[in-house]
């Protein structure tokens, strides 16, 4: 298993960031690897709806994904279960001066080779944090708007 976190600050509301990342409809648009994240089932709570994600690129193209933290306007999380690894993703997000401080943590666990899994840990971790640039890119021009 592996752990990596990526923090950055938004110049943008928190209520503006938490608005945006609640939605997993929106990670194709910040996420270069997600093709498209549709809902399956809904539950009346803001967590435990179940999403299909779809990949373009990589070898695992598609997860489950299960919403299990949605706290307004400090933490969301999920787990996302595929054919050759699963993990778990957060994003904790605090209001500070200027904007919004957002820390994504993520720990993966791979099916087939855990060698494999941490032989890429530096590669996923820039991709990740490549997301996280394009989201915060986003945001802040929202902001502007």
């Amino acid at each position: 298993m592996i752990h990596f976190s990526n923090s950055l600050v938004i110049h943008a509301k928190v209520e503006h960031v938490f608005e945006y990342l609640k939605l997993p409809e929106n990670f194709s648009k910040w996420n270069y690897a997600v093709k498209s994240i549709s809902k399956v089932t809904s539950t009346e709570k803001a967590t435990q709806s179940l999403y299909h994600l779809h990949r373009e690129v990589g070898l695992q193209v598609f997860e489950e994904i299960i919403l299990t933290d949605n706290i307004p306007n400090r933490k969301l999380s999920f787990e996302a279960t595929g054919k050759l690894f699963s993990y778990k993703a957060s994003y904790e997000i605090a209001p500070i001066l200027r904007g919004t401080s957002l820390t994504n943590t993520m720990e993966l666990a791979s099916s087939a080779n855990h060698l494999m899994v941490n032989l890429f840990k530096r590669k996923i971790k820039k991709e990740v944090n490549q997301n996280l640039l394009v989201l915060k890119k986003i945001l802040e021009e929202d902001e502007r708007d």
